[in-house]
């Protein structure tokens, strides 16, 4: 299978497989030792006795779990055995896929269709959490306790970040928050770097209140994405490891999902387990004509929030023929373009055009504001140097604005999305 390693620097329905656990061993073997080591020597401090490497390893095991809250995944310091995805905490610097400055690494595994991952930490990498001389005044005069804490949080976040990517999250999925809309792309303010897949081109730090020190969950589409975790049933691998319950399935093109808006495509949302969005989960592909394109329609009860994100260039698997995609959003009227997404420039707090390379050659659409009740269209196609009889995968997810007599039965609701919150954590 054909991996692609990430490093920091119509009605959809429910599948009735009796989907296992995610099973994941942090492995902290002897070169964890030596590797831990070598950052404390390049920080200047003394070597973290067995005591406090115990600790710190307890401390990432409370922190993941803590970060996957409500998911069905069991972290283990012991191998559990069977199919498992491990984190191996002794790779070093020199070590293939490592470097200087990688904290972790991982292969990206869009629906965690296949498992048995190989997640990757560089602990002499973290020695700036602990360095009082690396410009970092929260580093300086801190106490053993104090420094451990930070190491221990650096690498939890960096565990839960590399292991998101091996259950289907990509980088650019950081500015789902739901503050970040058409109007502030430009300026997005860093709500992004409160999320797990935040990373250095999204402008994360260490920093302790917003950055690598601080203990991050998901936004609201990054668990749209864990929505989707097992669901891709038509797809060879190791089915039925989800991380909920009833993860949203893919629906499979029979043929031609429609050249007109008149011939559209219909899909219908169902609801994500942990993200709380109206999800649609489709795959398909072009037919063999260079100017095809794939149109579906979508029918909201009322004014809301639109997302949609394409992977192709991101299916790394030898069955998927990628290609790189345009996606086109139409008003109500089938005529007039709501938004486009092609390449993704993003950097630091500039989604639309922060980088002068592009980072992601999938499209993305990010909180576009429906202002009506209706049906609307999207367009997909490839790009002017596309090949022919591409595939694709398209996750749409819509968000509903109650309207102001809805407004008191919210109160009625929050017990239930209370509940909710406290089985999958914040929706930040």
């Amino acid at each position: 299978m054909k991996q692609h390693y990430l490093a920091l620097v119509v009605v959809t329905t429910m599948a009735s497989t009796a989907y296992s656990q995610v099973n994941v061993w942090l492995d902290f073997n002897t070169d964890w030792v030596t590797e831990i080591n070598k950052a404390t020597s390049d920080a200047g401090q003394p070597n973290f006795g067995a005591i406090e490497r115990n600790t710190i390893q307890n401390n990432i095991l409370s922190q993941v779990q803590s970060i996957y809250s409500g998911y069905n995944i069991s972290f283990s310091l012991t191998d559990p055995g069977g199919v498992r995805d491990r984190v191996n905490f002794g790779t070093p610097v020199s070590g293939p896929g490592a470097g200087v400055g990688v904290l972790g690494f991982a292969p990206l595994q869009v629906g965690n269709f296949s498992t048995g991952d190989e997640i990757n930490m560089v602990p002499q990498n973290f020695a700036f959490f602990i360095d009082p001389s690396d410009g970092d005044p929260n580093d300086v005069g801190i106490t053993r306790p104090e420094q451990i804490a930070q190491i221990s949080r650096g690498f939890s976040g960096t565990v839960g970040h590399e292991l998101g990517h091996s259950l289907g999250l990509n980088h650019h999925q950081a500015y789902g928050d739901p503050g970040i809309i058409p109007a502030n792309y430009l300026n997005t303010g860093g709500l992004q770097n409160q999320h797990i897949i935040a990373t250095g081109d999204t402008g994360l730090d260490e920093n302790e209140d917003l950055g690598r020190e601080s203990v991050r969950g998901f936004n609201r589409w990054e668990r749209a994405t864990l929505d989707i975790t097992g669901g891709f049933t038509s797809t060879p691998g190791l089915a039925g490891l989800s991380l909920v319950n009833s993860p949203i399935a893919e629906v499979a093109e029979a043929g031609d999902a429609g050249d007109t808006f008149a011939g559209a495509t219909p899909i219908t949302f169902a609801t994500g387990e942990s993200s709380g969005m109206e999800l649609s989960l489709r795959t398909g592909d072009l037919d063999d004509v260079t100017n095809d394109i794939d149109f579906y329609s979508f029918t909201v009860g009322s004014a809301g929030s639109l997302m949609a994100e394409v992977f192709s260039v991101n299916l790394e698997a030898d069955q998927w023929n990628s290609f790189d995609s345009l996606l086109t959003l139409y008003d109500t009227d089938g005529t007039t373009v709501l938004a486009t997404s092609d390449d993704l420039f993003y950097q630091n707090n500039n989604f639309l055009s922060g980088s002068t390379t592009a980072l992601s050659f999938d499209p993305f659409l990010v909180n576009i504001p429906l202002s009506t009740a209706g049906t609307y269209y999207l367009g997909l196609n490839g790009v002017a140097d596309n090949q022919v009889g591409d595939q694709y995968a398209l996750l749409t997810g819509f968000v509903a604005i109650p309207e102001p007599t809805s407004l008191l039965l919210i109160a009625v609701g929050a017990t239930a999305m209370l509940a909710r919150s406290r089985r999958f954590g914040s929706y930040a």
